[in-house]
């Protein structure tokens, strides 16, 4: 129900939008027809490539006003760049858009005018914040502080410390934001700035609230609260009356909490901040959860929900169904539980929300757990593992008490230590590398000491100096021949693990990146579009996955990574019926340069046969047979028992990219393919490993 409502808001929203840019574009060229300065002229070009939806069209316009306005007017021009800087955010290319600002800086840079080419700088680290791009949005914001230093701005001087300080804040480095926030407040301080002395005072609370120091956040949130009073400020009152709430839920303080939200929500109302509304319903919500006044809670949780759709603040709801889903947990109401569990989750991962799809995936494992099905517990931590990478100290504390909390004898507990062998192999294999490492180094400094009693050896006995010196070079050469190599096969294979991780990773971000832009798109064909370019990113980064985690860096087990590879294809494509999925795989092991192109061409089969195969509301079967044959060639057998489909027909068809690529990846493998459309769409494919010798 709640997934329609967004969809029709959204299309309500966008053909609203479409139709009043419209209107809009075609009012500004009756007023560009009719200009009758060149001023004129450059400002309605700009607002024209500002309105037009077609890339093509609205850069059009953009030139044309920049040709004018570089030979009329600096101040026109550096808006123009601006204008091309938004337009290429919209079609979120990053490189574009700050290139663009940069060229805003070269033309203040040029005019020597500080204080407009620090402006630039931190209009500059805004969109590389937007863009993910945290370090390079630091750097600009650091060059912006140099220069608002430089002319002595303070107002300048205080939002170049904010925007670093939210940034390293966002990311959780504490420890970095504090100082920020610290150096604004002192400057707003001395200067009589009280907005921005109360704006500091916020955001250092914040972070010492983070950082659990709950007495100090109490007293700034009190400092900034006097200004708010004085000034008149009922937003700043409510947002501080909200932020000591949260203290004091955290610190227990239930009773005090709720009179300070109480406090925000009436503010909140005065003012019409429905959004911000809904964020106090929520914290009031986890109070009564705390409480287990769970009608309560759920009451609470309903009134933020409605409010966060009417308003269109989606990228918060996901944190409003985690809530919902502790709550039926604590109920063990199983159904209602799994809907909201599912709804955080998706809408977390759309969002990239790791700490929501993280807690979701806890709460998942306590769930298993509570049925005593403690495989698919650890199943669930595991997955939280490979999301976070190394889990913090909070999450180990929560996948202890998960668990550990069920093992009411040793055959439990013995269950779950078989479960976690793995973990303890990985920890074992790092002591040893450890220990071979400190045995490494007590044989340098023996061959050190052997070399340096040599040396001596040869000054007391001097007329066989010459002799023992030959020995000496040649017997140190040797050693750090020896070193060297020793050194050297230990690194390699260090290296490589470490480069089949840095792939994988990389993929990854590509992976999410692919997701993020699909999650802005509402055209149905792009999303398919995109979803296939991320399960074929998926495909090859399984692949370096199993490199990194495998002893043999050479070969890949084949079974667990088609396993794997087919599951996440029928997780990914959602489809309303069920299928499974038949293995026979009687290969042990792949090579990288076999494997990927082999993956990409099982990605290709499947996912046709997932997205075209199988009729609504049937049960399907996806099949795939993998075996050495006669020679040394393989054989693939993949395919679906769905209503298959004429080879030839779609092979013809203009977009027809599908089955471009499959030759195109058999050929890679040196091989060929037959087709056969009986019961289903099978591909009987016959090809040669592809390993370097």
């Amino acid at each position: 129900m709640i997934q329609r409502l967004l969809t029709i808001f959204i299309i309500l929203q966008l053909a609203a939008v479409s139709y009043a840019q419209s209107a809009k574009i075609d009012s500004l060229k009756t007023l560009l027809k009719n200009a009758k300065t060149t001023t004129d002229q450059i400002t309605f070009y700009g607002q024209l490539g500002e309105c037009e939806q077609d890339l093509e069209s609205a850069l059009n316009y953009l030139n044309k006003g920049l040709i004018l306005a570089k030979d009329h007017s600096s101040e026109l021009e550096s808006k123009l760049y601006s204008s091309f800087g938004r337009v290429y955010y919209n079609e979120n290319n990053a490189d574009s858009t700050i290139a663009f600002i940069d060229k805003k800086i070269d033309l203040w840079a040029k005019k020597r005018d500080k204080e407009k080419v620090a402006k630039s700088f931190i209009t500059r680290g805004k969109y590389q914040k937007q863009f993910l791009q945290f370090d390079e949005a630091v750097i600009s914001f650091e060059k912006a502080h140099v220069l608002f230093v430089e002319i002595n701005s303070i107002p300048g001087i205080i939002e170049a410390l904010n925007r670093q300080g939210q940034i390293h804040k966002n990311i959780g480095n504490y420890a970095y934001a504090l100082p920020l926030y610290y150096d604004s407040y002192e400057l707003a301080r001395v200067n009589g700035m009280p907005k921005e002395l109360a704006a500091a005072s916020v955001n250092i609370g914040i972070v010492l609230k983070h950082q659990e120091n709950y007495k100090a956040a109490i007293d700034y949130y009190l400092k900034a609260k006097q200004i708010y009073e004085i000034e008149g400020n009922d937003f700043g009152l409510a947002n501080v009356y909200n932020n000591i709430g949260n203290v004091q839920r955290l610190q227990g303080d239930f009773k005090g909490a709720l009179n300070n939200y109480n406090l925000a929500i009436e503010l909140r109302k005065k003012i019409g901040d429905r959004k911000r509304l809904g964020y106090t319903y929520n914290n009031i919500a986890l109070i009564h959860t705390e409480k287990e006044k769970i009608d309560l809670a759920l009451e609470y949780l309903k009134k933020s929900e409605k409010i966060k759709v009417e308003t269109e603040d989606y990228e918060t709801l996901p944190a409003t169904y985690l809530n919902y889903a502790d709550i039926y947990l604590k109920e063990e109401n199983e159904q209602k539980f799994l809907y909201y569990s599912n709804l955080a989750e998706q809408l977390g991962k759309k969002y990239m929300q790791r700490e929501v799809v993280s807690k979701s995936l806890i709460n998942r494992s306590e769930f298993e757990a509570n049925r005593k099905d403690y495989k698919k517990a650890y199943m669930y931590l595991s997955m939280v593992h490979d999301e976070l990478d190394t889990l913090g100290e909070k999450e180990q504390k929560i996948l202890n008490a998960t668990l550990i909390a069920h093992y009411k004898n040793e055959e439990r507990k013995k269950e779950i230590s078989d479960l976690s062998a793995e973990n303890t192999s990985l920890q074992t294999q790092k002591d040893d590398l450890q220990e071979d490492e400190k045995r490494f180094r007590r044989l340098i400094i023996a061959l050190i000491i052997l070399a340096f009693i040599l040396i001596l050896t040869s000054i007391l006995f001097f007329y066989k100096q010459r002799a023992f010196q030959a020995k000496s070079k040649e017997l140190i050469k040797s050693n750090e021949k020896l070193r060297m190599t020793t050194i050297s096969n230990e690194e390699k294979e260090v290296l490589l693990k470490e480069i089949h991780h840095r792939v994988k990773n990389n993929l990854q971000i590509i992976k999410s990146l692919i997701r993020l832009q699909n999650s802005s798109i509402e055209d149905d064909k792009t999303n398919t579009l995109l979803l296939e370019f991320e399960q074929r990113v998926s495909s090859m980064a399984l692949v370096h996955e199993s490199l990194y985690k495998s002893d043999d860096l050479a070969r890949v087990n084949v079974n667990n990574y088609f396993s794997a590879l087919v599951t996440d294809l029928i997780e990914a494509y959602k489809l309303r019926q069920e299928v499974t999925a038949e293995l026979d795989i009687e290969i042990d092991g792949l090579g990288i340069d076999t494997l990927v192109p082999l993956g990409l061409l099982t990605n290709e089969i499947i996912s046709n046969s997932l997205k075209h195969g199988f009729e609504p509301n049937s049960n399907g079967i996806i099949k795939v047979d993998l075996k050495k044959i006669e020679g040394n060639y393989y054989q693939l057998y993949i395919g679906d028992n769905g209503k298959g489909f004429d080879f030839e027909t779609e092979r013809s068809e203009k977009d027809s990219l599908g089955i471009e690529l499959i030759q195109a990846l058999v050929d890679q493998l040196d091989g060929e393919f037959e087709f056969f459309n009986e019961n289903g769409a099978y591909y009987m494919i016959k090809f040669k490993p592809q390993e370097k010798k």
